[in-house]
């Protein structure tokens, strides 16, 4: 390939004493800023934050040149690092994040109206889920596209009509969106969020600032009329939102949800309207903000019977909860209802590496299968048939170990007096009791899976 690598590549420079094996490690200061800067780099540049594959990550020189700079970076604390990123994105984490499961769409087509905006922002909202989205984007285009047409009477480049409040309420009314004018303040707004409602929002284009393109205006063109937007969550005191006219020139919108400056939108805002995703109650006023967040109910999942879903946590039907990326791979793939979870979710290491289904990263036992989770693979599927065939090798060893210690047992009773027997401890070896300590520690997690195996037989 002539691929240049430093065309796609932001590089950091360590300096060492060493000579060329980089066989120094880094200061404690060094790997401080290091492991700082990666982090900003990536969030700022929408690098993923892991070890790099063919769609990007983080890397060391030899990945890119292991004949010349196979030492590169040398002595580096790459596990150390993944464990920072790991807990500063869960520091990071939005305070509530998006409300719903949204999809979006590029508002501008070739050909057609660039004031399209109120009716994107109305199918964005129509196409929210607990699970998943329920309108694909080309779905979210062709319904805003004809609706623009029906409510303006053409959807071709020369009309520069926009979106009115009337109109938006009567689309709202026409897709089935109940909603709920609200008072254009931050309180309000952030309240709706808190409470599980996304927010349509007009703002001038100069008060709708992008955090992550260093709180500037993120359209190309010059910002000077009105926009809508739909504010679909919270990060931190900031807003996140689903905006259809951010883009990269000449025309590529970028992934949702952006971070917006709240502090700025409130100086533009022009209207602001909460709408009921169909699992929440319809209000019958503006929200208290005051009152505290209503809290959303666990609701069926419809492939599902017998679990419910409280947009966080999937919860079996037998009441074992599933959570994170455990629940997103279960909501988007094919899974029997009766299959499942035994216990929590919880980490490989400790007494589960004598399973043999690998150290790293988190575990969680299902009737048919385990799920796991490692930073190289993500979540993944992993049969239990190597790990009951472990339990039944090492039930077998323990087994025999059993019967030798028993055996002692009974050749050490028959040494002592029996006037002394019912007096004085038996003085075991200190061989015997330390088998006997190995052989419960290493009992215990075979006997937990097993005991899991007989109640599935049972059934």
């Amino acid at each position: 390939s002539n691929l240049n690598p430093n065309l796609v590549t932001i590089s950091i420079e360590h300096v060492k004493r060493a000579g060329n094996n980089n066989a120094d490690p880094l200061t404690l200061e060094q790997k401080q800023v290091s492991f700082e800067l990666i982090y900003d780099i990536c969030k700022r540049n929408n690098i993923p934050l892991r070890q790099a594959d063919a769609h990007g990550g983080i890397t060391g020189h030899f990945s890119m040149d292991p004949k010349e700079r196979e030492y590169c970076p040398g002595n580096y604390p790459w596990a150390e690092l993944w464990t920072y990123l790991e807990v500063r994105q869960e520091q990071e984490k939005p305070a509530v994040g998006e409300v719903a499961k949204f999809n979006q769409a590029d508002q501008f087509l070739p050909g057609r109206s660039a004031y399209e905006c109120g009716f994107y922002a109305t199918y964005v909202a129509k196409s929210m889920g607990q699970q998943a989205p329920t309108l694909s984007p080309q779905q979210i285009s062709d319904l805003a596209q004809a609706a623009y047409a029906r409510y303006n009477g053409s959807n071709s480049s020369s009309n520069m009509d926009g979106m009115s409040l009337p109109q938006l309420y009567s689309l709202l009314k026409e897709v089935g969106l109940h909603y709920q004018g609200t008072k254009l303040d931050l309180t309000h707004i952030r309240a709706w969020l808190r409470s599980g409602y996304p927010v349509i929002v007009a703002a001038a284009e100069p008060c709708i600032r992008d955090l992550d393109l260093n709180d500037t205006v993120p359209y190309p063109w010059t910002p000077t009329g009105n926009h809508v937007i739909v504010l679909t969550g919270l990060d931190g005191n900031n807003f996140l939102a689903r905006d259809t006219a951010n883009i990269v020139a000449p025309n590529t919108l970028r992934p949702g949800p952006r971070r917006y400056d709240a502090d700025a939108l409130a100086r533009g805002l022009v209207s602001a309207t909460a709408v009921v995703p169909p699992w929440l109650p319809v209000p019958a006023h503006d929200i208290d903000p005051d009152a505290p967040p209503v809290p959303v109910p666990p609701a069926p999942v419809g492939n599902l019977p017998g679990w419910n879903d409280d947009g966080t946590t999937l919860i079996a039907k037998n009441g074992i909860p599933v959570k994170a990326g455990f629940r997103h791979y279960i909501a988007h793939h094919a899974w029997d209802p009766d299959n499942v979870p035994l216990e929590p979710e919880h980490s490989m290491d400790g007494e589960y590496a004598a399973l043999q289904l690998g150290h790293d990263g988190t575990g969680q036992l299902f009737r048919d299968c385990y799920l796991r989770y490692t930073k190289e693979k993500d979540v993944y599927l992993d049969r239990v048939g190597h790990a009951v065939d472990v339990l039944f090798k090492y039930t077998h060893e323990l087994e025999a170990q059993v019967a030798d210690l028993k055996k002692q047992l009974a050749e050490k009773s028959k040494e002592v007096p029996v006037s002394l027997v019912s007096t004085q401890p038996i003085p075991f070896p200190p061989q015997v009791l330390s088998a006997i300590t190995q052989a419960e520690n290493e009992l215990k997690p075979l006997a937990d899976l097993y005991n899991a195996i007989l109640k599935l037989k049972g059934n």
